[in-house]
């Protein structure tokens, strides 16, 4: 069923505002070297790290925020509390369900393919999605002069350079490079007459990877959210949405002004947008390398476990098991990791989706083992990830506690568990009455 208006109209739409702010600061768009000079700079510019922004784009950065047209503040900082609560299945949900989905998208995986070297283009996507994430949930992060709203701004800003950039006309070949991502740019065929880069459409469809996709996945973790909780967390994003400029018709609702149920919202997006799409099953093959590599990064070997000097009551069982046993799990349990990734994308997006990212079944033996530990996993397994990712100090301080305990206790869990060790349960979001 159909909820949103036809979105012919939206693909021809990108961010009038933030387009226009890029025109007023680059003399009106027309000099590439001035675009392509700012968009280095935005990109290089980290909110919150003490640098100022690009002077030429201060005025679009400050403007105060508008979603309260949209959305209540409560709602919003309950929605943003609700994932803070589950921000541990977030960050594996948003690296194994949400990039995958983009990248089922052929319009959206050329998008990022042209952003460098493949392994470059995940491990920076990755992080990206990451630190957005990380500011945008703060409770408060939205309110005038919050972090996550200069974050929705500077994200705008890059998103409208590269509008700008990919419907230019291409230099003459003797020019000098601008950069590799403005010459790839630049180089780009041509859209449809009727469709921008970057457009409303697939700023809506990425919007719902992280609303939509992520409740539905909180729930095949372990970490369902009740209705109140799903509604605050839209609404979070919701405003969210507002502050990256996509459009309220595409936004979910469920008021006085209209019903647009998310999950409608989200399937009828991804309908309208997927297609065969070769750049996503290449993108898809190095997010999993990328993926399989953190965990084996992150993951400490029970043998090396067992020499340490001081152990917590349940790391003691090792003392227990001989040193060849240990050697055998060691190895049986990584080759189920290295089956964790595809697992968790098949289980996320599902198979249908997941068959046309060429993201085959794990061995049946892997799949075996790696039911057996995906109950710790479900609360343990992001922040592996996490420990894993070099991102920037803020997003590693925020992981660092839960990676410590992970180090700490999930060998022990894995061996207990076969000796009636309890597993500690998910941890669920404080709930709302009603």
């Amino acid at each position: 069923m159909n909820v949103l208006p036809p979105l012919g109209p939206f693909r021809s739409r990108g961010d009038e505002a933030a387009d226009l702010a890029v025109r007023d600061a680059t003399a009106g768009g027309l000099n590439l070297r001035a675009v392509s000079d700012l968009l280095d700079a935005l990109i290089r510019w980290f909110p919150g790290g003490g640098e100022p922004p690009p002077a030429a784009v201060t005025d679009f950065l400050a403007a105060p925020p508008g979603w309260h047209a949209v959305e209540t503040r409560d709602a919003v900082e309950r929605g943003q509390q609700v994932f803070q609560s589950r921000s541990t299945q977030s960050f594996l949900i948003l690296g194994l369900a949400g990039l995958p989905v983009c990248y089922a998208i052929p319009s959206i995986a050329e998008t990022l393919l042209v952003r460098g070297r493949l392994a470059v283009q995940v491990d920076l996507r990755l992080r990206e999605t990451a630190t957005f994430v990380a500011a945008v949930m703060i409770p408060g992060a939205l309110r005038a002069g919050g972090l996550g709203l200069v974050w929705c701004r500077k994200v705008r800003l890059v998103h409208a350079c590269m509008r700008l950039l990919a419907r230019a006309s291409p230099p003459p070949p003797d020019w000098p490079s601008f950069g590799e991502l403005q010459d790839a740019l630049l180089a780009r065929d041509p859209e449809p007459r009727d469709r921008h880069p970057i457009d409303q459409v697939e700023l809506a469809l990425v919007l719902q990877t992280f609303a939509e996709l992520v409740l539905r996945s909180w729930s095949e973790l372990g970490a369902r959210a009740n209705p109140n909780e799903r509604e605050d967390y839209l609404a979070a994003w919701n405003a969210i949405g507002h502050e990256l400029g996509i459009d309220h018709a595409l936004l979910p609702r469920a008021d006085a002004r209209g019903r647009r149920p998310a999950k409608q919202v989200f399937d009828q997006l991804l309908r309208s947008e997927q297609g065969p799409n070769r750049n996503g099953r290449l993108l898809t093959a190095t997010l999993l390398v990328a993926m399989r590599a953190a965990i084996r990064r992150g993951f400490p070997k029970l043998v090396d476990l067992q020499q340490e000097t001081r152990l917590g009551s349940e790391l003691s069982l090792l003392r227990a098991v001989p040193r060849g046993v240990l050697r055998i799990l060691d190895g049986m349990l990584e080759r189920s990791l290295a089956s964790l990734p595809r697992s968790y994308v098949r289980q996320l997006i599902g198979r249908p989706l997941a068959h046309d990212l060429d993201v085959d079944r794990a061995p049946l033996w892997h799949f075996v083992l790696h039911r057996a530990v995906m109950a710790a996993f479900r609360w343990v397994g992001p922040a592996l990830l996490a420990r894993s990712l070099r991102g920037p100090d803020a997003v590693r301080g925020a992981f660092a506690p839960l990676a410590e305990q992970v180090v700490q206790r999930l060998p022990g869990e894995l061996v207990g568990r076969s000796c009636g060790v309890e597993l500690r349960a998910p941890v669920h979001a404080p709930r709302r009455d009603g």
